[in-house]
């Protein structure tokens, strides 16, 4: 996959809604995120608390690095995302995603807030 296409898919994940995460989540997949959502593993548990969470009206990426290898590629970034009606959330993040042989899905994800 193209190193775009890696960026694309994880805004995405920002912006996107379930049916994204389903098709582009792996099964065994871990999210850490600040409390009080903390961690959450497994593609189910992920999809049910993203159903119960205010999606991101906006995302903006800086400070992007990718690290690519055959079966693996991880992006480290920092983010600026906004609710509606919210003031801006800022945060260190990293994202990995595998290659299942069914596409490339995301293994793990981590947030760190900054501000």
């Amino acid at each position: 996959m193209e190193t775009g296409e890696f960026w694309t898919l994880e805004r995405g994940f920002w912006l996107e809604g379930e049916e994204h995460y389903r098709k582009r989540l792996n099964s065994r997949a871990l999210m850490i995120f600040p409390s009080p959502v903390g961690i959450l593993s497994g593609d189910d548990t992920i999809i049910a608390a993203l159903q119960a969470a205010p999606r991101w009206a906006s995302v903006d990426f800086f400070d992007q690095a990718l690290e690519a290898h055959d079966c693996a590629t991880t992006l480290a970034y920092r983010a600026t995302a906004r609710r509606e009606g919210e003031a801006g959330y800022h945060a260190l993040c990293s994202s990995t995603y595998v290659d299942t042989g069914d596409g490339w899905k995301l293994a793990l994800h981590q947030q760190t807030p900054i501000g």
